[in-house]
């Protein structure tokens, strides 16, 4: 696998293990208190916690416009139990805003066209571009400090997946 998408899947790892840490040391209090308030109500999958020093922010629903790339045209979100998107976002006093979306789209357009899309629409912009990896995986790198976007391509089942990711706040060096 390209040391690009090795450092997204850390990047990932890493945010959900801290999420998973949060969410057993805090949802269950709040969901608790949640339930008492809303009754049955349990739609809604978002997680605020906001102290005097630090604010955290996790969204099952990312905010695709925070995603900062574009949506392929008539490509569906994914919205399946394990393959939801993430919006995470943790504010520490006196630090920059550290901030994680994910989104995961499926077309039955082909891998070339989403590719051409994709070239056309933020070549100038990246910064590495890989055509296959060891996967047989594409990726598309948009590198600055503070701010890295990825678009991954891959076929799953015949048909191309796209996922789109945006890391804020965090100084990626190789």
């Amino acid at each position: 696998m390209d040391s690009g998408m090795k450092r997204v899947g850390t990047i990932l790892s890493l945010t959900l293990a801290a999420m998973a840490v949060v969410a057993v040391t805090v949802s269950a209090p709040l969901a608790a208190a949640q339930d008492a308030e809303q009754g049955s109500k349990k739609e809604d999958k978002q997680l605020s916690i906001k102290t005097s020093t630090w604010a955290l922010a996790v969204s099952g629903s990312p905010d695709f416009a925070r995603l900062g790339l574009p949506l392929y045209p008539g490509a569906k979100y994914i919205q399946e139990k394990e393959q939801n998107g993430l919006d995470f976002s943790l504010n520490i006093s006196g630090k920059p805003e550290v901030r994680f979306v994910v989104a995961k789209f499926r077309t039955s357009d082909s891998r070339e066209q989403v590719r051409e899309f994709y070239q056309k629409k933020i070549g100038k912009q990246v910064t590495k571009f890989t055509e296959k990896d060891d996967d047989g995986d594409m990726a598309f790198e948009i590198k600055h400090p503070k701010d890295q976007r990825f678009v991954g391509l891959k076929v799953v089942d015949g048909k191309t997946e796209i996922q789109l990711v945006r890391v804020e706040g965090i100084d990626d060096k190789d």
